[in-house]
């Protein structure tokens, strides 16, 4: 049985081995994204959009969060708990699964692709497997084990993309990323469920009370993520139409370049401190000192990744992806501005927000933001281009203020701190570097370390005392832990 004092130093290793994962799937996706480009034709990405949004929809659907109101729950969590959870999703997505057959059988319009509904048919048969594997997870997550969900989460992206790559190269089309989503499915299922047994009992008698709970949680926490898929309509939608989508392209490669710090800094926390706070519920006093701790790691971290984009970004763009795509510099500053400055806050927040469960603060916030994400973007797109786009997505952060509200009902917690003295020192190392030094002619990489050095120390000097106290209360932790 895990003690409450163990939980900081298995939070610090959780986020090591989180670390790692994320490192491997960037770095996989990468690879995947630029060899599927060269192999595929433009029309079988338009299919491959059509596959990837509506699997995301059906997924949403069939998981519906429930698996979050299992991890969050504070009494123990038994396999026919969480076999009644997985029956009921699997009843959602064969409801689903038979509209998807029905319509490619008797299609129901003349302009709805039929090979296309095949494609969303055969890949929807991903959908039960990633069900069991979920549901593997959900033990994993509540004993803290984050070593092998890592291992299954690194190990599934490869696999899909040695059989997508693989398929591609042997002129396989769209159904290259058909059969590697089933085969990535099944893979992590079966590997799941051998670090992670579960005796499933498909004729368990589903018990109305506690899934009309876990359907209300489990709601709550996905609508944020269904808002979110709505909105990313608005390029495509305000931009494509309004501007061409040549912008669109450019628009959408902006949003993904900067948001990977955030993307990859954010994957990791959500994946750590949920199950961590979810078990700490009660520690005021832990909770609060991991908030402001998490906090500030991830301030230091998102402007140590940001800083060489903000100061060699022409360069970076142009070696990797092209001078076709300078345009789209000012852009990612725009939007990088904001992640800079919020990002840190949000993501520890909205995961504390899980972990306590307070899902529904981020399901009426979602509610908020949609139309203020379309007003606001659709103004200063009109005024400003496909700059504006970036421009009015900022008055998103507003819900920082939303959050500190229903945050400090619980604890009382100080965040300014924590991101003042990171974003000190990446203004300081910014001026120093760009203006201050004429640096040019040296090697790329060795300047990018020497700014990343000079950022870290001047962090040092600032913070000596709290990171000093930081190291040395985890350093304790681990060593008790390790005692054990």
């Amino acid at each position: 049985m895990l003690k409450v004092d163990q939980l900081p130093s298995i939070f610090l290793q959780g986020s090591l081995f989180y670390s790692i994962r994320q490192i491997i799937i960037t770095v996989v996706n990468l690879a995947t994204t630029i060899f599927l480009t060269r192999l595929l034709l433009p029309s079988d990405f338009g299919y491959i959009s059509l596959v990837t949004i509506v699997i995301s929809v059906i997924s949403i659907l069939s998981d519906g969060g429930l698996g979050v109101y299992l991890i969050q729950r504070k009494e123990e969590v038994s396999d026919d708990d969480i076999s009644d959870i997985t029956n009921f999703q699997l009843v959602i997505w064969i409801s689903i699964f038979l509209v998807l057959f029905l319509i490619w059988l008797f299609p129901i319009s003349d302009k709805i692709s039929n090979i296309g509904i095949l494609y969303l048919l055969v890949s929807s048969i991903s959908i039960p497997f990633s069900i069991f594997k979920a549901a593997s997870i959900i033990k994993l997550e509540r004993g803290l084990v984050f070593n092998r969900i890592a291992l299954i989460e690194s190990l599934e992206q490869i696999t899909y993309s040695i059989i997508a790559i693989s398929l591609g190269y042997f002129g396989f089309g769209v159904w290259a990323i058909v059969f590697a989503l089933v085969s990535k499915a099944v893979f992590s299922f079966l590997l799941s469920y051998v670090l992670s047994p579960i005796k499933f009992n498909f004729f368990s008698t589903l018990k109305l009370r506690e899934l009309k709970k876990a359907i209300l949680i489990g709601l709550s926490y996905q609508i944020p993520s269904i808002f979110e898929t709505l909105r990313s309509l608005l390029n495509p939608v305000v931009i494509g139409l309004t501007l061409g989508m040549n912008y669109s392209g450019f628009t959408d490669r902006g949003i993904l370049i900067a948001s990977i710090p955030t993307t990859f800094l954010g994957t990791v926390w959500q994946k750590i401190l949920f199950p961590l706070v979810a078990r700490i519920q009660g520690e005021k006093k832990m909770l609060s000192s991991v908030y402001e701790n998490s906090l500030y790691i991830h301030s230091i971290l998102d402007k140590a990744i940001y800083l060489p984009f903000f100061l060699h970004g022409k360069e970076i763009i142009s070696y990797f992806i092209g001078d076709k795509w300078l345009p789209i510099y000012p852009f990612i500053l725009i939007f990088a501005c904001g992640n800079i400055l919020f990002s840190s806050y949000t993501t520890t927040t909205i995961a504390f927000f899980k972990g306590l469960g307070f899902a529904d603060v981020m399901a009426k916030w979602s509610l908020f933001q949609f139309p203020l994400a379309i007003i606001f973007i659709s103004i200063f797109t009109f005024f400003y281009g496909f700059y504006g786009f970036a421009l009015g997505s900022q008055v998103l952060w507003c819900g920082i203020f939303y959050f500190n509200k229903y945050l400090n009902k619980t604890l009382k917690v100080s965040f300014l701190r924590s991101i003042i003295v990171p974003l000190i020192s990446f203004l300081v190392s910014y001026v120093v570097f760009n203006f201050a030094l004429d640096l040019y002619n040296f090697n790329l990489l060795v300047l990018i370390f020497f700014e990343l050095l000079f950022y870290l120390i001047i962090i040092f000097l600032l913070d000596f005392a709290k990171i000093r106290l930081i190291v040395k209360n985890y350093k304790f932790q681990y060593n008790s832990y390790n005692e054990e």
